[in-house]
């Protein structure tokens, strides 16, 4: 494939890409650079993510995945002195986004650092508008599946929002990626009463495969504090390759 000239990422409007991948390499150093010339997103995997079910509405939220994505985004700020309003963190799930804007509200270490951050939208809410850098907070783990994202046209709208840069945070489990079988195979996950549920996730098994392939994948390690687990990206961890 042929590009124009006005997709040269050595342009001036490409500048959060290039700080982006700076950032990354220097934080995940066994992580692949993505071909010369070319972007490329990551998949920060957290293998063991909790996702809770509020029991009257049964909507769900993954506290772990929340907050290494907020570490993630303050740590690029202050590490790179990105604008922050050129950065913007989307979820799938309404939930998950409350969860985002109340942990960012609450916490010191994100009030302060994140304050030019939009607010975070849902990916179906951010239809139309795109930024220079998107992070999305998937909120899905092994039990909980795909949720949301098993949907093709809603996964269409969260690789196209970004101008410069992706950074999805979410576990590979939630799609059986480690399990044998075709890449369209059933997923077994569990709906909000915890009952078995069947789904399929194609779409979205086939782009984790392709960044598996191309190491574009790190695992976190979710720390236990407090007998809760918080998630951590500055921690151990462990490449895909």
């Amino acid at each position: 494939m042929t590009y124009g000239a006005g997709c040269d990422i050595s342009l001036p409007e490409f500048s959060s890409s290039r700080l982006l991948e700076k950032f990354i390499q220097e934080k995940f150093p066994k992580l692949s650079a993505p071909p010369e010339g070319a972007l490329s997103l990551i998949f920060i995997n957290c293998p063991g993510s909790r996702v809770f079910t509020d029991p009257r509405s049964g909507s769900r939220k993954c506290l772990d995945q929340v907050k290494l994505t907020l570490d993630f985004a303050a740590d690029l700020t202050k590490t790179t002195h990105e604008k922050a309003e050129d950065i913007v963190v989307l979820s799938p799930s309404a939930a998950h986004c409350e969860a985002i804007g109340h942990m960012r509200k609450k916490r010191p270490e994100y009030t302060a650092s994140l304050i030019n951050v939009p607010e975070s939208s849902t990916i179906d809410g951010y239809q139309g508008r795109e930024n220079d850098i998107v992070i999305v907070a998937m909120g899905t783990s092994e039990f909980a599946g795909p949720l949301f994202t098993s949907n093709g046209n809603r996964l269409k709208v969260m690789f196209t929002r970004q101008r410069c840069g992706l950074v999805i945070v979410g576990e590979l489990k939630a799609v059986g990626l480690s399990k044998k079988g075709g890449l369209d195979a059933v997923v077994k996950t569990h709906d909000a009463e915890g009952n078995m549920i069947y789904t399929r996730a194609g779409a979205l098994r086939r782009v984790y495969k392709a960044l598996k392939d191309e190491g574009r994948i790190v695992d976190v390690t979710i720390e236990r504090k407090r007998q809760k687990r918080l998630a951590t990206y500055s921690g151990n961890t462990k490449m895909w390759m």
